[in-house]
């Protein structure tokens, strides 16, 4: 470089970022264990056989495996109406999980308190009957208006009283 009489310029190419990351799954492998509806504890419970009520909640636990621009969690009834996010259900930029460390999921509590905004401001309670959650994480690069480039989960049917 400093023996050269005449200026050269270097190029470098970039051609971006490669891969199909309209196919890249978000959450952890289903052989981790996760996603999952479960109690306080982060152990495992049968939504076929779960009551909420005023004493008794539980959790969907979620194992992000590459970070999200978005994650959407709402409580959706048994016609496929969308009740609502549940708490810290509208969540931008969704970090990373662990598995193996100390943050191996993410938690959200289904006790029947749902939020109608994105802000997550305007809570509702829903009414008695059967729910299932509705999880969806935007790809990267994903576009927000194309259902396609978010990767879904859907619990088991569970009943609120």
């Amino acid at each position: 470089w400093g023996d050269e009489a005449a200026t050269s310029v270097y190029g470098v190419p970039y051609a971006g970022p490669s891969g199909d990351y309209s196919k890249l799954d978000i959450l952890a492998p289903p052989d981790s264990g996760y996603p999952m509806v479960g109690d306080d504890n982060g152990d495992p419970l049968d939504p076929a056989t779960l009551v909420i009520t005023g004493d008794v909640s539980a959790f969907v636990y979620v194992s992000i495996a590459v970070p999200s621009p978005l994650g959407i969690i709402q409580l959706v009834d048994s016609a496929n109406n969308t009740v609502g996010y549940l708490p810290t259900g509208y969540m931008k930029y969704v970090p990373h999980t662990c598995p193996a460390c100390s943050l191996p999921s993410i938690s959200f509590p289904i006790n029947g308190t749902v939020f109608t905004d994105e802000e997550l401001t305007n809570s509702v309670q829903a009414s008695a009957g059967n729910y299932y959650i509705h999880a969806a994480f935007l790809r990267p690069l994903g576009d927000v208006n194309n259902s396609d480039d978010f990767q879904v989960w859907d619990s088991q049917v569970f009943t609120i009283e």
